[in-house]
């Protein structure tokens, strides 16, 4: 009789370790219809970066001189980074609040643009520029809602193994779309950016819509995030540095993920961020009137914006680059990190990232440093290059980070307050800048 009791459990003991397996390779794919709706997220919200291309026109049109300009620019800034925040605790913490941030953030951001180029088009009479930047700062409450559905359903609904490839991938799509949007921007002719303004709505509303429906059909409504099974993997119920009195494969208390205000190295990690998000953040609003200053007064319009045009594709382009080389080269390069040091991933998966953010901000200030020095629209070029790459990968590389230091528990809201940083940093870089 015991030896058939035994053989049961045994028998049991298969068939639980088999679902296991099975459960670990299902959840090493990567889950296309979530992939498909974070990126057309943040593909709708990175059409903010490219306020650069209808800023001058913006400023002859409606009279607005270069501060207030440059108020304008920030509002949106301040509107996408201030509500970052609130949108990650409803995405974190509501059974459809990924859905809800979703369509809420597609609402708002159509609706900013649509009262913008309404304003411009004087189908709404010309208002002061502080009414505009209130628009803008609409769509840019807007982009915070689709990016915290986008990051929370890229970091927690997708495992560890995965998790860096798709928050990298979603990521990369706001790189893709400065350089879509500049390049649509082209197919308008000088005097035409209120049409151009008027079309991104329309655009917005629906990639927000076919999000809706991918986070809807991937199962990335809200509540809970995945567990990871590798127990060397850092996950919310895995601390970054095991205890001398614990072992990372021991799970402990999910809910008691470490917020990212409770480390001592938080205040580093914001002001680095501070330092080099926000300065690309105002590169990326002021390239387009950089560029058109270094340009001769005699130059036609229509000449003067392809060379800014050119600038902002450039810009998003490098951008783009070092966001997909971060998102596809991170998880092999810390695996094979990890082998190297002879540590488990839960330890060594943060040198490389700290590394590259690190070479991330030396790429950034030489950048800007030959903005300085800069007398000619096509030496301009190689600063709109180095600054791109630089804030494209030190901002694929933070939320990767966060996620493997302070789990993705409470990622969304995470994110959202290290994201504060990047609007300080544009505002102090953008008063500098005058």
């Amino acid at each position: 009789m015991d030896d058939v009791v035994i053989d049961d459990i045994d028998q049991s003991l298969d068939e639980h370790m088999l679902g296991d397996k099975r459960l670990h390779q299902r959840s090493e794919d990567v889950p296309i219809a979530l992939l498909v709706a974070s990126c057309s997220c943040t593909l709708a919200a990175g059409s903010l970066y490219v306020f650069a291309v209808y800023a001058t026109e913006l400023a002859q049109t409606l009279n607005y001189n270069q501060q207030q300009l440059a108020i304008i620019a920030s509002a949106g800034a301040w509107g996408l980074y201030i509500t970052a925040p609130l949108f990650g605790i409803l995405s974190d913490r509501h059974p459809s609040g990924i859905i809800m941030s979703c369509l809420c953030g597609g609402g708002l951001l159509s609706t900013g643009y649509l009262l913008m180029g309404l304003t411009l088009r004087s189908t709404i009479p010309k208002s002061e520029f502080y009414i505009v930047a209130a628009y803008f700062a609409v769509a840019g409450i807007g982009g915070a809602g689709l990016s915290a559905a986008a990051m929370t359903a890229a970091a927690q609904r997708v495992v560890a193994s995965r998790r860096d490839m798709v928050i990298g991938l979603t990521l990369a799509a706001f790189g893709a779309s400065g350089l879509i949007f500049a390049n649509l921007r082209g197919l308008f002719s000088e005097g035409k950016g209120a049409e151009f303004l008027v079309m991104l709505p329309v655009v917005s509303a629906g990639l927000s819509c076919v999000a809706a429906v991918g986070f809807a059909c991937g199962g990335s409504g809200g509540g809970q995030a995945v567990q990871d099974e590798d127990p060397l993997r850092p996950n919310e119920t895995t601390p970054l540095l095991p205890s001398s009195d614990s072992h990372p494969s021991k799970p402990t208390n999910a809910d008691a993920s470490p917020s990212i205000g409770s480390s001592p190295s938080f205040l580093l990690l914001f002001m680095s961020f501070f330092t080099i998000a926000g300065g690309g953040l105002m590169y990326t609003n002021t390239v387009g009137t950089i560029a058109r200053s270094l340009l001769p007064t005699s130059i036609a319009p229509d000449d003067a914006q392809r060379v800014q045009n050119l600038h902002v594709s450039a810009l998003s382009f490098s951008s783009l680059i070092a966001r997909l080389g971060v998102a596809l080269g991170s998880n092999s390069f810390g695996r094979w990190w990890g082998q190297y040091r002879g540590g488990s991933f839960a330890v060594v998966d943060v040198e490389p990232k700290l590394a590259g953010f690190f070479v991330s901000g030396l790429i950034m200030g030489v950048g800007m440093g030959l903005v300085a020095l800069t007398r000619t629209v096509e030496a301009l070029m190689i600063s709109t290059i180095l600054i791109g790459f630089a804030h494209g990968a030190a901002f694929t590389i933070a939320p990767t980070f966060t996620a493997s230091v302070y789990g993705t528990l409470s990622f969304g809201v995470n994110w959202g307050v290290l994201s504060l940083s990047t609007a300080m940093g544009s505002q102090a870089f953008q008063s500098m800048f005058g």
